[in-house]
């Protein structure tokens, strides 16, 4: 989910500051986590796991917070 994440940021730079913008992406890559565990769900023999809703979405925040930590 990073190079989701990465794509978010930067389609939603030209309407927002980097820190909603980081929100905004993150709220993003959340709901695209959740809906792919949903899928899976339906799929037999797969399960949803809130564990890996929540690995995807630190995979998203952690270069997003490292590019917000070297902006200037």
């Amino acid at each position: 989910f990073t190079p989701l994440a990465l794509l978010l940021d930067q389609a939603l730079a030209r309407n927002l500051s980097p820190w909603p913008r980081t929100a905004a992406a993150l709220a993003l890559v959340a709901l695209a986590a959740t809906l792919d565990e949903g899928l899976q769900h339906l799929m037999p023999g797969r399960v949803f796991d809130r564990w890996d809703v929540w690995l995807d979405l630190v995979g998203g925040a952690l270069p997003l917070l490292f590019l917000r930590s070297i902006e200037k």
